[in-house]
């Protein structure tokens, strides 16, 4: 007798829908007199019937009675292979009704199991596949939703399904959807209550979540909370806050800001920098929920080129977002990553962003003397000086840098915050204090004798 391929134990294959399927394969496998594996795959491949979806070759065979597959096999490969065995089956039954009989068995099969079934496709979570190029069987066609439910029926393979993240983005979520969010978001929500009635879990997810990681991402949640989606909005929400693209939250600032300079009738009202503004809301939320390794990626990834040019507005905008409103130990922590990775400048121009505007101080320097950083406290504490000493004309310093936001009141810059002094005692911060009282006192003195300020050179001296 060939040598055959034994049913796998309940280890290997525990019970369930799987099992059961993969039980009546090897009963039907027995019936046929246990054929060889190269048997079975020349006759699958010789037949001219036209009758059989599949062509699996001898390997294919061997995984479907391993049972190597996650939930389901290949239908077109398990309907050959059940067509071909049902034929020499001893007991000859009718392969249409065999086939039907194996298709129930399949779907059973094929239908998440609750808990272990999420967690198998967790996957789907996963930012970096809804970055990735389609599968190069797709690439340069003509794509519609009719493509991933397809690739989803067709594809049993965990690591060819790992494609379905990518083919939803190109599908559903075009980069620039401006004008086009509605139509968007219609079909999005029809094609995820259409997947959810025909029990496809994984196709809803990974339908919410390349809304939630595509140029649409702000809005998604609530035309999702609209349509009664609750538990995917709260899904998408967080998604879009700790993972969507350093390229997209710049692009899709950039487009508000542009939309609300447009319909300013005079440079007096185009956009500022203000902690009431949705711009600046906006740019909260998408800094601040990551995790400081991940917070110096998205820094890093913002797609600027220098300070010098027209985006450095946009770009400290972003640097502001995190600076001031960014946990404080989480902020120590994000400047050591940045010193680790040579992001020196960066880290500098978050400390004078903070120095500016961030109120209350005195949690910042109390999580950096806790530390050990004491330091970089008095590093801070220079930049909320802000001199502005007369009788010289070189580009303005960080020391020079005008109030962080446009919505401070009147003779309450940075460099004179009339309540700090007093935050600091309060905190029991009182070298702070003193440091910040001593440093004034040198502030006054260079405003009073600007021959002594800052010379061209940047060097303290005679002008």
């Amino acid at each position: 007798m060939v040598q055959h391929i034994v049913m796998p134990s309940e280890e290997e294959v525990p019970p369930g829908p799987r099992r059961e399927l993969l039980q009546a394969l090897h009963l039907l496998y027995e019936d046929a007199g246990y054929p060889g594996l190269r048997t079975l795959a020349a006759e699958i491949n010789d037949d001219k019937s036209e009758r059989l979806m599949g062509r699996p070759n001898r390997e294919g065979v061997a995984g479907l009675l391993r049972g190597s597959f996650t939930t389901a096999p290949v239908w077109a490969n398990l309907q050959a292979l059940v067509r071909v065995l049902a034929t020499w089956s001893h007991r000859r039954p009718d392969p249409d009704e065999e086939e039907s009989r194996f298709h129930a068995l399949w779907r059973a099969a094929a239908q998440p199991t609750g808990t272990q079934q999420e967690e198998a496709d967790a996957w789907a979570d996963d930012p970096s596949l809804y970055a990735r190029e389609l599968p190069y069987q797709l690439q340069g066609k003509s794509l519609s939703d009719r493509t991933l439910t397809t690739w989803h029926d067709e594809q049993r393979d965990d690591k060819a399904r790992r494609a379905l993240p990518a083919i939803a983005r190109h599908v559903l979520w075009p980069d620039h959807g401006q004008g086009e969010e509605q139509h968007i978001f219609r079909n999005a929500i029809r094609l995820m209550g259409l997947f959810q009635e025909q029990r496809k879990p994984l196709l809803v997810r990974i339908v919410a979540n390349a809304g939630a990681l595509s140029y649409n991402h702000h809005s998604w949640p609530e035309a999702l909370e609209g349509a009664g989606r609750t538990e995917d909005a709260e899904r998408a929400r967080e998604l879009s806050r700790r993972h969507l693209p350093a390229a997209i939250c710049w692009q899709y600032s950039a487009d508000r800001i542009n939309f609300i300079n447009a319909y300013a009738s005079d440079s007096s009202r185009e956009w500022r920098l203000m902690r009431s503004d949705p711009v600046w809301q906006y740019l909260v939320e998408m800094t601040v929920h990551r995790a400081p390794d991940q917070l110096v990626t998205f820094l890093a990834s913002l797609p600027y080129r220098s300070y010098m040019d027209s985006e450095a507005a946009q770009a400290r905008a972003f640097h502001a977002a995190v600076a001031t409103e960014y946990d404080p130990v989480a902020l120590a922590e994000l400047l050591d990553h940045l010193h680790e990775n040579g992001a020196h400048l960066l880290a500098s121009e978050l400390w004078n962003c903070a120095a500016r505007g961030r109120r209350p101080l005195a949690p910042l320097l109390q999580a950096l003397r806790d530390a050990g950083r004491g330091w970089e406290g008095t590093a801070v504490l220079r930049r909320t000086l802000a001199i502005t000493a007369q009788g010289y004309s070189q580009q303005p310093t960080m020391y020079d840098a005008p109030p962080l936001y446009q919505d401070q009141p009147s003779g309450q810059g940075p460099d004179d915050p009339p309540d700090l002094l007093d935050e600091f005692l309060n905190a029991g911060l009182v070298e702070e204090a003193d440091t910040l009282a001593h440093l004034r006192v040198v502030a006054l003195g260079q405003r009073a004798f600007p021959q002594f300020g800052p010379s061209r050179s940047g060097n303290f001296g005679y002008s």
